[in-house]
């Protein structure tokens, strides 16, 4: 099982693909081959002889299909790259509009345990999509295995997806570390394929004629030119602009957060670590709410929101400034990669929801704090699963708020769960 393990490509896609839509319970595992820099490698015992014969069989199948189904087409290397981005996106493609567009990028965190499908933007657009509301991603990723497998686990979990393929660059991998308080530390490889983010005029064309309700992107992939230029066309299209700080090292320019602040006008997320750093850099009180206030004020921000981890969250907007104390999961924290991303992906749901009811509710004090806590809960609930993106249902977050409570913390009961909404 080993050597087919390592040696048949078969193994390694069954490695791949075989959680299907259920990444918090994945079983990736990878060789060096994956551009992951670990060795590890998987025995299982006990495989059927048949369905390593089924695996095959399946395989040449699906080959001879495609070779049908491009028939007349001469597969020269260019017309092969060609025919598998244009595979991709005639695969991901759907007639819904996005409500949310995330730009940046797409990448696989390299946990030792196995790889997880993430990247901030794809993490809140597949919470998006979980909420019920229609997202898509737009990125980049190689022209690999890692590259398809990222396109069809989006497509799996309904997001749209306006991502190319590179000839050139690998799809994007981090190596994750986390520490005894699930505290993540990344290695973020570079160059990688969303550090060559590119946009259609047919996409472009389409956002502009139906533009979504927000525009979300974040300070990691703006550390190339490119991707950063991509995204800011992008984000012209859209209603309003959402800025999630995330300050990696070495990749935490002030002059690329600086500009991502100018252009954002509706919402900017950032952790209690990255407000430290940001308020020192545009001479901002440390103290809140008054820092929050600045900040909106000097970039005409409508909405400032500062995560404190296990200690929940605040958000300043329309001259007030409101938290909610956040829920302690250590019990059974697995770690926090992709919490803030859930959060972020439940606010902005919520936010729209009940602007686009009824605008004037908003100025309901409670609503503010109500909001806060709904995303807190999510966020709580995803440190609890490894990985970024797992699968978060209605039955799933009210087993986890009764845990809460039995726990000894107070979680309301009228949180609004995934697929359902203000009803006013």
């Amino acid at each position: 099982m080993r050597w087919w393990c390592r040696g048949s490509r078969v193994g390694r896609l069954w490695l791949i693909t075989r959680e299907g839509s259920t990444p918090t319970h994945t079983e990736l595992r990878h060789e060096g081959s994956w551009n992951c820099g670990y060795a590890s490698v998987v025995s299982r015992m006990g495989l059927a002889l048949e369905w390593e014969i089924f695996c095959v069989v399946a395989a040449f199948i699906a080959h001879y299909a495609l070779a049908f189904s491009l028939r007349g087409i001469p597969l020269t290397s260019s017309r092969r790259r060609l025919s598998r981005t244009w595979l991709a996106a005639r695969q991901t493609h759907t007639d819904k509009i996005p409500s949310v567009i995330c730009v940046g990028e797409v990448l696989w965190d390299c946990f030792p345990e196995g790889l997880f499908l993430g990247g901030a933007p794809t993490n809140v657009a597949t919470h998006s999509a979980a909420l019920g509301r229609p997202a898509a991603v737009v990125s980049c990723v190689g022209d690999d295995e890692l590259g398809r497998q990222a396109l069809h686990r989006l497509k799996q979990r309904d997001v749209e997806c306006f991502i190319s393929s590179h000839d050139s660059l690998p799809t994007g991998t981090v190596r994750v570390e986390v520490d005894h308080r699930g505290i993540p530390s990344y290695d973020i490889i570079k160059p990688v394929a969303w550090d060559d983010v590119a946009v259609d005029e047919g996409v472009m064309a389409r956002l502009s004629a139906s533009p979504p309700d927000v525009c979300l992107y974040g300070s990691l992939a703006s550390r190339s030119a490119k991707t950063r230029q991509t995204t800011y066309r992008i984000a012209d299209t859209a209603k309003r602009r959402c800025f999630d700080v995330n300050l990696r090292p070495p990749y935490d320019s002030r002059v690329v957060v600086q500009e991502a602040l100018e252009k954002t006008d509706w919402l900017v997320k950032l952790s209690v670590e990255e407000w430290k750093t940001v308020s020192e850099w545009f001479d901002i009180p440390h103290s809140l709410p008054e820092g929050a206030r600045q900040l909106s004020e000097k970039f005409g921000i409508e909405s400032v929101c500062i995560t404190f981890g296990e200690h929940g969250s605040g958000m300043f907007r329309k001259g007030q400034w409101k938290e909610h104390r956040g829920y302690d999961v250590s019990p059974w924290l697995e770690d926090t990669v992709g919490a803030g991303d859930a959060f972020l992906a439940t606010l902005v749901d919520r936010l729209l929801t009940l602007e686009d009811t009824n605008p004037l509710l908003f100025t309901n004090d409670s609503r503010v704090e109500h909001i806060l806590g709904e995303a807190n809960l999510v966020a709580a609930y995803v440190a609890t699963k490894r990985g970024a993106t797992p699968m978060v249902t209605r039955e799933a977050l009210e087993g986890f708020r009764e845990g809460v409570r039995a726990n000894g913390q107070s979680a309301e009961d009228d949180f609004m769960l995934p697929g359902v909404r203000y009803v006013v």
